[in-house]
C-alpha cells in the first residue's frame, strides 16, 4: 500500500503519464503522439490538466496485439 508521502510507482499507478506509457510499451514518446493521432495506439484520459493513460488497458492492448482503436474505426 501507498503511503501519503510516497509517490505511486509506474507498477504501482492505476493512471501513467506518456513517459511511463511508453516504458510499458516499448516505443517513443514521439512515437506515442503519431500513434495517437493516427488511431493506432489508446487515447488518454485528461484529468487536471494532465494526459494519462490507464496502465491495465495499456496492458490487456499490448497483449491483444494493439489493435486499432474504436475511435477510429469508424
Amino acid at each position: 500500500m501507498i503511503k501519503a508521502n510516497q509517490s505511486a510507482t509506474c507498477d504501482e499507478a492505476l493512471l501513467v503519464g506518456k513517459a511511463d506509457a511508453a516504458r510499458l510499451t516499448g516505443i517513443s514518446v514521439r512515437s506515442i503522439d503519431r500513434l495517437v493521432s493516427c488511431g493506432r495506439f489508446l487515447p488518454p484520459v485528461r484529468l487536471c490538466g494532465r494526459v494519462l493513460w490507464d496502465r491495465e488497458r495499456l496492458i490487456e492492448w499490448v497483449k491483444a496485439g494493439c489493435p486499432k482503436t474504436e475511435e477510429h474505426r469508424r
